[in-house]
């Protein structure tokens, strides 16, 4: 989408604020990349506008202003089950590029383990962003020089996590009215409720809610008959099937890994196994609401694979805690600030199931 709004006057204390976390960072993480990290994400705030001035513009297209509303309101509706957007999406900002960020991950091609970035705050992560599509491709080139799997791709959205205020940004507007609310909601989420060295754990809750918080919205807001409560509903069941498959082939790929065998017998195997679950994975697109099923069969490999798990590790641990408390969102996301102290020392996930088996 061509930028079609101006450039808003930003205070010079908030573009400082980028600089002095870039600087902060710095003490970690490699200075180039870290300062064009902070140089893109001041120029998105630089950018950014208030969605009610957008709104009152004239010539905004219909499309984008009923997304644009769409994301206040979901804004709204995170509040009402505890959620703490604070200043976050009540701004917009227009990216000129179709993707915002390129995702990087990595694994070594005989072990489903992930190759880890560490950063402060944060800490490690399996996955590392870049602004350029060249510089993904450059560091993957390297790591696969080095005897990794690698996988690049692209992201509408992150989060700062509450460093700043997130404009709402152009490129998810790209999406339909479904995905952009879930987008928000996910990202308020990690805004929310993030642990330390956990990402897994972090994306497949904030994948979780998204989902179930998007039809929750749309029911609230538009009724039961609404198609896109329908259309929501449909997508979390394609994940749980998804995310299923997903979980099968891992536990295959691991029992080979495991083997005492040449390395080459055991790429012969692992290129079988992926092959055989590509079919599979067809097959079940063609009752899928989406491609979600297809779009990731040409790149299979252990990077690929890890980087779906981050986003798909056992949702349905999530919806046993939420059915446990009724559906109840605010419930729901009460038990998860819970759990977050008490998971600073322990795997969030047995403190998940731990807890799921206390509940009546």
């Amino acid at each position: 989408m061509v930028s079609r709004y101006t450039s808003p006057t930003y205070p010079v204390t908030r573009l400082g604020r980028v600089f002095a976390l870039v600087a902060f960072l710095l003490t970690g993480c490699s200075p180039g990349y870290l300062f064009r990290a902070g140089w893109e994400e001041a120029g998105i705030l630089w950018r950014k506008q208030p969605i009610e001035q957008v709104l009152s513009q004239e010539g905004i297209d219909e499309d984008v202003k009923r997304k644009l509303s769409l994301v206040l309101q979901a804004k709204e509706f995170s509040k009402s089950f505890g959620l703490t957007p604070d200043g976050s999406y009540s701004e917009y900002s227009s990216v000129d590029r179709d993707v915002l960020v390129y995702v990087l991950t990595a694994a070594p091609r005989t072990k489903l383990t992930p190759y880890t970035w560490w950063f402060p705050v944060v800490g490690s992560v399996p996955y590392k962003g870049y602004f350029e599509l060249d510089d993904a491709k450059r560091e993957a080139k390297r790591l696969e020089e080095r005897g990794y799997d690698v996988s690049v791709r692209g992201s509408a959205a992150f989060s700062t996590l509450g460093w700043f205020d997130d404009p709402l940004l152009s490129t998810v507007l790209r999406s339909d009215d479904i995905a952009v609310v879930d987008t928000v909601l996910h990202e308020i989420l990690h805004q929310t409720i993030w642990i330390s060295d956990h990402v897994p754990f972090n994306e497949s809750l904030a994948n979780f809610v998204g989902s179930r918080a998007s039809a929750a919205f749309f029911r609230t807001q538009f009724g039961e008959g609404d198609p896109r409560v329908v259309e929501a509903e449909r997508r979390w069941q394609d994940e749980l099937r998804f995310a299923t498959l997903l979980a099968g082939l891992v536990r295959e790929l691991d029992l080979l890994f495991r083997e005492e065998l040449p390395e080459g017998e055991i790429l012969r195997k692992k290129r079988e196994i992926i092959e055989r679950a590509s079919e599979q994975w067809r097959a079940e697109a063609a009752t899928a609401s989406s491609d979600a099923y297809t779009k990731v069969v040409p790149s299979l490999n252990n990077a690929s694979i890890l980087g779906l798990k981050t986003y798909l590790t056992e949702p349905e641990l999530f919806q046993r805690l939420f059915d446990k408390v009724g559906g109840d969102l605010a419930r729901f996301v009460e038990e998860l600030r819970e759990l977050k102290a008490r998971s600073q020392e322990h795997d969030p996930y047995d403190s998940l199931r731990k807890r799921i088996d206390e509940l009546q």
